[in-house]
């Protein structure tokens, strides 16, 4: 089963960025997206890719934790 991540699109960048932040879910990934994309200002857009790095975030109660924390 897939986990998924998030990519930030940078200007001038044909690629996305990527970190280190891998979800269970295609939804908890959309959501950390949208959360770096609405306080960062670099970034003009996110994707979420599926990924077969393991699970090392999760979102709880509508925060995005460190999974485990």
């Amino acid at each position: 089963m897939p986990n998924f991540k998030y990519g930030v699109q940078l200007a001038g960048e044909s690629k996305l960025s990527f970190n280190a932040v891998v979800f269970a879910t295609a939804e908890e990934a959309d959501l950390a997206g949208r959360e770096l994309l609405s306080r960062w200002f670099a970034p003009t857009g996110y994707e979420v890719v599926k990924t077969d790095d393991p699970v090392n975030y999760e979102v709880v109660d509508n925060t995005i934790k460190r999974k485990g924390e």
